[in-house]
């Protein structure tokens, strides 16, 4: 499902959360839907217990920390995740500290990316440790 620049907004985020509970959708692509970190919060908090989707796209959408936190919470729980994209948001190091300490709590993830955010050496250190 590709809804990239859709101006969900947070609102959005959280109806589409309430649809997650899909057992057939694989990818999710919400690049640049304005989701912020209230609609990212509710989308991360409804994929912890789902075990179909692979691919989230989450680039794009002015997303912090309170964000990174949420998908740092999912990623504990997930088993299906393979691919995530968080690139060009505004997560700091609280964020991605976060994001990497949840890592070795996840056997599913393959590919990450943090291009384009405000992250700095502790979030590589958590990364690599992770």
């Amino acid at each position: 499902l590709n809804l990239d620049k859709n101006l969900l907004g947070p609102e959005g985020g959280q109806g589409l959360s309430q649809g997650l509970r899909s057992k057939s959708l694989t990818t999710l692509s919400l690049s640049g839907t304005n989701l912020r970190d209230a609609g990212a919060r509710a989308v991360a908090a409804a994929l912890e217990h789902n075990h179909a989707l692979t691919r989230l796209d989450l680039s794009s959408n002015m997303l912090g920390d309170p964000a990174g936190k949420a998908v740092a919470a999912m990623l504990r729980f997930n088993s299906s995740l393979s691919w995530l994209s968080l690139q060009d948001n505004a997560i700091s190091d609280d964020g991605g500290v976060a994001i990497g300490n949840a890592l070795p709590h996840n056997q599913s993830l393959r590919s990450m990316s943090l291009k384009a955010n405000s992250i700095h050496d502790p979030t590589g250190e958590a990364i690599v440790g992770g």
